[in-house]
């Protein structure tokens, strides 16, 4: 398993906002690596929270992790719509969030 492992790389996971169904935003997990990635554990520094109050990362997979992500692999969770999003963020003082 460890030949197999060094053969395709350190695994990488990434957490980012899309934007593909505009005006719907997204938080997406991307796996994109070229192996499975086991055993993902996240951490968020702030709540990632909807105008109205919802706490995407308290849905499962964020507050317990996930025990496998295949190569290529997503986990999309529906964020907020744009038009309330960025006055949420801008009223929270969050970079990034201006027009």
């Amino acid at each position: 398993m460890r030949a197999q492992r060094t053969a395709v790389g350190h695994p990488q996971i990434l957490v980012d906002d899309d934007y593909d169904r505009l005006p719907e935003v997204d938080v997406v997990v991307r796996n994109v690596s070229q192996g499975a990635v086991r055993d993902i554990i996240f951490e968020f520094c702030a709540p990632v929270e909807s105008y109205g109050g919802f706490v995407v990362s308290d849905l499962p997979h964020f507050k317990y992790g996930m025990d496998f992500l295949a190569p290529g692999g997503e986990i999309s969770s529906h964020w907020d719509h744009l038009d309330s999003l960025l006055p949420h963020l801008r009223q929270k003082g969050l970079e990034g969030a201006s027009s």
